[in-house]
C-alpha cells in the first residue's frame, strides 16, 4: 500500500487524438521523492489519487481481480 510505504501517489490522464490515432491513457505515478511531484511538467497534469479502503491490500499471498473492477 502506497501510504504505509510513505509513498505520493498522483493520477495523470491522457485523453489522445483520436484523429491522430493516438489513444488517451490514465496513469497512477508512485514515488518516494516530493521533489518529484513538484516538476512543473508533472504537477500541471497531476489529478490527487483518492484511497479505496474498500479493497484489501494487493500483495504476493492475495490478489483478487474481481473484486477490483466488481
Amino acid at each position: 500500500e502506497a501510504e504505509a510505504g510513505h509513498w505520493k501517489t498522483i493520477e495523470v490522464s491522457d485523453e489522445g487524438d483520436d484523429d491522430a490515432g493516438v489513444y488517451g491513457s490514465d496513469w497512477v505515478l508512485m514515488s518516494e521523492d516530493e521533489a518529484f511531484f513538484k516538476r512543473k511538467e508533472i504537477a500541471d497534469a497531476a489529478i490527487p489519487l483518492a484511497s479505496k479502503r474498500s479493497v484489501r491490500l494487493w500483495t504476493d499471498d492475495f490478489s483478487n481481480l474481481y473484486k477490483i473492477l466488481k
